[in-house]
């Protein structure tokens, strides 16, 4: 998506905002495009879904009543808001994933650790579980969970 039409879809979710919370001293024009550019500028990996989002949230009054009127302060404080949201839910589910992976993984070869092992069987035996697992993730052999 080009970075104009980025900027018009945000100029838009604005001045519906604005439209919508009939607001009596509504952005001007000129405080519209520069809260859009300001937007791009700081959140630049931000997908339209969380705009989309965002502003659903504020419609909702999730972001709390709005007395005084709208600006671009309130409009960029409520981005980094839903931004650190999205960054730790992020977080969340990376570790989350992790963990999953760990519980696979010790579900089909043991949690047994061979690290520093002098012992030849446990050694043998440790090579020959990561060879099935670059196997298993080759995809050259399927899983035997029964082991």
């Amino acid at each position: 998506m080009s970075e104009k039409l980025i900027l018009t879809i945000i100029k838009l979710h604005i001045i519906d905002l604005s439209d919508f919370l009939n607001l009596t001293r509504p952005l001007k024009e000129s405080q519209v495009e520069q809260t859009a550019e300001m937007i791009i500028d700081e959140f630049p990996l931000m997908k339209i879904a969380d705009v989309i989002y965002l502003f659903k949230k504020a419609k909702n009054g999730e972001f709390g009543n709005i007395y005084e009127g709208l600006d671009g302060l309130k409009i960029l404080s409520w981005f980094r808001e839903v931004w650190c949201e999205r960054l730790d839910y992020a977080e969340y589910q990376s570790g989350k994933d992790h963990q999953d992976k760990k519980y696979e993984h010790e579900k089909i070869f043991g949690s047994a650790r061979t690290c520093g092992s002098s012992d030849p069987i446990q050694v043998e035996k440790a090579i020959k579980r990561n060879e099935e697992w670059l196997l298993v993730q080759m995809d050259k052999t399927p899983i035997n969970t029964n082991k």
